[in-house]
């Protein structure tokens, strides 16, 4: 069985290992990342929940990865929106869990009202990709973004 929980300061050295091997596995950075940034994102969205949470990934009570969920106001849509940031799961707990969790974070965003949830999925990720389409999401193609 697979739970979501928010995060405490008590998992930070694994949520910074898990993060790392994010950034290293599926981010494919040409050069180092430098050190994991998840306990500043976790110290940010623990103060101010209303913008989202940084969760662990529970399998049979055992910490199996995290993922952040972020929530923000679109005109667009009429109402508050969900991004998936960032989804890991240990490759050791691998072999169903995507979907349960998936599950979980959509009735989490529903729980809290969000009219959509976003992700994004990088090229090179075709399990990511077949995982989401099996659960309706769908590529819209449209996003452009520029580092400030």
């Amino acid at each position: 069985m697979v739970t979501l929980r928010p995060a405490t300061s008590a998992d930070l050295p694994d949520l910074e290992r898990w993060s790392f091997a994010f950034e290293r596995d599926g981010l494919h950075f040409p050069t180092d990342p430098g050190p994991p940034f998840i306990a500043e994102t976790w110290r940010r969205l623990a103060s101010d929940p209303s913008r989202g949470e940084v969760l662990v990934i529970e399998r049979d009570g055992h910490a199996a990865g995290y993922a952040i969920l972020v929530f923000y106001w679109s005109n667009e849509q009429r109402g508050e929106l969900a991004l998936l940031d960032e989804l890991w799961v240990d490759p050791a707990q691998r072999g169903g869990v995507g979907g349960e969790v998936l599950r979980a974070l959509i009735a989490r965003a529903q729980d809290r009202g969000a009219k959509a949830i976003e992700l994004e999925v990088l090229d090179g990720s075709p399990r990511a990709a077949s995982l989401y389409e099996r659960h309706g999401f769908a590529t819209d193609r449209r996003g452009y973004w520029r580092r400030l």
